[in-house]
């Protein structure tokens, strides 16, 4: 018997916990000058399969851009995987 999996995005909770990764785990560090959510969420043309891609810029950091620093991934989930490359 095969098995049929439904997969579904709650785009306002998404972008609500999108925003409060922002707010409160990159807003506090001094090193960040900006965060820009990009790709298919940014585009609104994303699927019920799709992540969040966010590039984090800042002042400094300890090796050249772009790379994926996981002490700038999110602590709690937004509800979506989340790609994150800082500049």
């Amino acid at each position: 018997m095969s098995e049929v999996v439904f997969h579904r995005l709650d785009l306002p909770a998404v972008m609500a916990g999108l925003e409060r990764y922002a707010r409160d785990e990159l807003g506090v560090r001094p090193e960040v000058r900006e965060v820009i959510l990009i790709g298919s969420l940014a585009r609104d043309d994303w699927s019920a399969r799709s992540d969040a891609d966010v590039v984090v810029l800042v002042d400094r950091a300890d090796q050249p851009g772009p790379f994926r620093g996981p002490d700038y991934a999110p602590r709690r989930s937004p509800g979506v995987p989340v790609d994150v490359l800082v500049y």
